[in-house]
């Protein structure tokens, strides 16, 4: 990973990821494959991208890196009321993602 990260000279795995996207060298559902594997190689074992994801969630203002974290294998943001009030707010804005937001908080269990 961190070959990766220098040779973009870069600090954020997702980031390079969603650019290949933007670039037209990756799909979507790559991307997403891609960043479940890499939390895994991280040194911080993935925080670094878990929040750069919750950071695209609250932000909530570019399809590719939405639909991205919405995706991602870890429920999107800290806590349950949190991930309630964006994913609502998100499912009502963009109809094309209701579906996965629905399915966070119907699975994502009270804590």
């Amino acid at each position: 990973m961190d070959d990766l990260l220098d040779a973009h000279d870069a600090d954020d795995v997702a980031e390079i990821v969603a650019g290949a996207v933007d670039a037209g060298q990756a799909s979507v559902e790559q991307a997403i494959v891609f960043l479940n594997v890499a939390v895994w190689s991280e040194t911080d074992k993935g925080a670094s991208t878990k929040a750069t994801l919750d950071g695209w969630v609250r932000q909530a203002d570019d399809a590719v890196r939405l639909g991205i974290a919405l995706h991602h294998e870890c429920y999107p943001l800290p806590t349950r009321a949190e991930m309630d009030a964006r994913l609502s707010e998100i499912a009502l804005r963009f109809p094309e993602h209701r579906a996965v937001c629905e399915r966070h908080i119907a699975d994502r269990p009270a804590s």
